[in-house]
């Protein structure tokens, strides 16, 4: 699962939040030795800001697994500010409010003996459904992304096809390129079916309940219910309204030393 983070709720994230930065950390900094801004085994960088939202993959056994991190186009961003050079032409930029920009991608379990290549990448395709369940109930048509080519295949390969901006430029002994994934509910209902991973995988805006419980079943058993409920208003306000009673009706199961 994965548990979508804003800025107006980061206060029930602290440890999670914490545990991104230092996760992405191991990514950025060690692994693929990127020359990313880091301080006390923490990466943390000028686009760490209010506006930015996240989608955080929580494993109960070992914390922070993966994650990806949400910037809106019309206001600072990486590829506008650091990569415009990898982009063909400056106008193919969006700065659109139903484009947002989608970096510091990654999924990394702990090595055990259960690891294997196949549970990373259904990992990093639970991240995939979750940026689609994100574009889509935030009313999005694009994701604009920096993506290495063996990510790109990926994507291409789970259903959701990259249209490219520019063309692909060598970084860190690897070929990196930029362009935009198209949301819609037809791209997400493509993905799903071509991975077999029905169930949506996006938790609303709810604390993680404590160290090693993981998130919160809601128990929510429509998809629309499991997306709204807690994150995004719906356009009528009645149905929000009854979504809203619904969520506070759940709520008062949950023990209040998890809140």
């Amino acid at each position: 699962m994965l548990h979508l983070i804003q800025n107006h709720h980061r206060s029930n994230y602290i440890k999670t939040i914490d545990e991104m930065h230092k996760k992405r950390y191991e990514v950025f900094h060690i692994d693929l030795g990127w020359e990313v801004p880091v301080k006390d085994g923490r990466e943390i960088d000028q686009y760490d800001i209010d506006s930015a939202v996240y989608a955080v993959s929580y494993d109960e056994n070992q914390g922070v697994v993966g994650g990806v991190r949400f910037l809106p186009t019309t206001g600072p961003n990486m590829i506008k500010d650091i990569f415009p050079h990898l982009v063909d032409h400056h106008d193919l930029i969006p700065n659109d409010p139903k484009i947002w920009e989608a970096t510091r991608l990654f999924y990394k379990k702990t090595k055990d003996k259960n690891d294997t290549v196949g549970l990373a990448r259904k990992g990093t395709i639970e991240i995939f459904i979750g940026m689609l369940e994100f574009g889509v109930t935030w009313e999005l048509t694009g994701l604009l992304v920096l993506t290495d080519l063996r990510i790109e295949k990926l994507f291409h390969n789970s259903g959701w096809n990259l249209k490219r901006i520019g063309a692909p430029t060598d970084f860190n002994g690897k070929k990196y390129v930029v362009g935009i994934l198209p949301i819609s509910k037809n791209i997400l209902k493509t993905v799903r079916e071509k991975t077999s991973m029905h169930s949506p995988v996006l938790m609303s805006s709810l604390p993680i309940c404590s160290d090693n419980l993981g998130p919160l079943d809601l128990g929510f058993k429509e998809e629309e219910d499991f997306l709204l409920a807690g994150f995004k208003k719906n356009k009528k306000k009645d149905e929000f309204q009854e979504k809203n009673e619904h969520l506070k009706s759940l709520l008062k199961r949950v023990p209040s030393s998890y809140l």
